[in-house]
């Protein structure tokens, strides 16, 4: 059975580096794109957005498969069909 601890964060590390990704392409300064897009999503500070960013490079922060079908069968949030578009 897959180990539930850890998937949350590694879901919000997944979800600010593809908004992040997606608007520095439009030109848009890393402040703008936390304040309209990260903050409202997620409520953290600008610190806590570069940390993530960073730590997306670190293999440990990465879905594996078991977690990706745990989180299928699962995700009963809010969120739900964002982390579904996000993980597939």
């Amino acid at each position: 059975m897959c180990k539930a601890a850890g998937i949350s964060y590694k879901l919000r590390i997944l979800f600010v580096t593809k908004i992040f990704d997606k608007y520095e392409k439009s030109g848009l300064s890393n402040r703008e794109i936390h304040r309209k897009y990260i903050y409202p999503a997620l409520g953290i500070c600008e610190k806590t957005m570069y940390n993530m960013i960073n730590n997306s490079c670190d293999k440990k922060y990465e879905l594996t498969e078991e977690e990706k079908i745990y989180i299928k069968k699962n995700s009963c949030n809010i969120f739900s069909p964002v982390i579904k578009k996000l993980i597939e």
